[in-house]
């Protein structure tokens, strides 16, 4: 399979890092310009570069709501790791169940890349964003040793709430990309002030990794 790289506008960097991330990944590198890109078109993984607008971002996060694959928004604003392609990946878990579908994109990403993983739970009162992350650290355990690997893995506890937690994320400057779940449905709030998404994406100076939160979800394959 491949990985696709959406232009919206030039930027060497973010292409540059895809293309040394699909290696990585051991896939087919295509680029296409964002006037000629099909969202039904097949592929692993779907990057696009665009410019840290909110109507630019807005437009990818509307073209990607149904997409089954993960898919990244490069702005000129992020930054990319001087060597090798992820160093640390950073999975904030709130207490959505669709939370846990991050388990295996982490598990692809550490055994292609060797990034470490650091699982931020969300600071609830109650104790689903802790059960998803034991659900997310127990694939992991068990995908490293079906796959003789050791994954580097760290569980921390957020300042924030999971209804907060999007505030926190873009602060954070010491790992290489996010990893976040989309939005299910947009509210009011969310189409007048924007979803949570869009606002780590325009405040992020690493690369953000979304995946929907869909029921069939697919996944990377191996």
């Amino acid at each position: 399979m491949r990985v696709v790289y959406v232009e919206d506008m030039v930027n060497a960097e973010a292409r540059s890092w895809t293309e040394r991330l699909t290696k990585a990944l051991e896939r087919e590198f295509v680029a296409v310009s964002a006037a000629d890109f099909d969202p039904e078109t097949e592929a692993d993984l779907i990057v696009y570069s665009c410019a840290a607008r909110s109507r630019s971002v807005q437009h990818r996060l509307n073209v990607s709501r149904e997409l089954r694959c993960p898919y990244i928004i490069l702005t000129p604003a992020m930054h990319y790791p001087a060597e090798g392609v992820l160093n640390s990946v950073l999975a904030p878990v709130t207490m959505l169940e669709e939370e846990v579908h991050k388990a295996e994109l982490l598990s692809h990403l550490a055994r292609y890349t060797g990034t470490a993983i650091t699982l931020l739970t969300a600071h609830d009162y109650g104790s689903r964003a802790q059960t998803n992350t034991g659900k997310i650290y127990t694939f992991l355990c068990s995908r490293q040793e079906d796959l003789g690997m050791t994954f580097h893995i760290d569980r921390q506890t957020a300042k924030s709430d999971s209804m907060s937690l999007y505030k926190e994320v873009p602060a954070i400057r010491s790992v290489d990309a996010v990893v976040w779940t989309a939005s299910r449905d947009y509210g009011l709030d969310d189409i007048i002030f924007g979803p949570a998404e869009r606002k780590i994406i325009l405040h992020s100076v690493v690369p953000i990794i979304l995946l929907n939160p869909r029921g069939d979800l697919y996944s990377l394959c191996d």
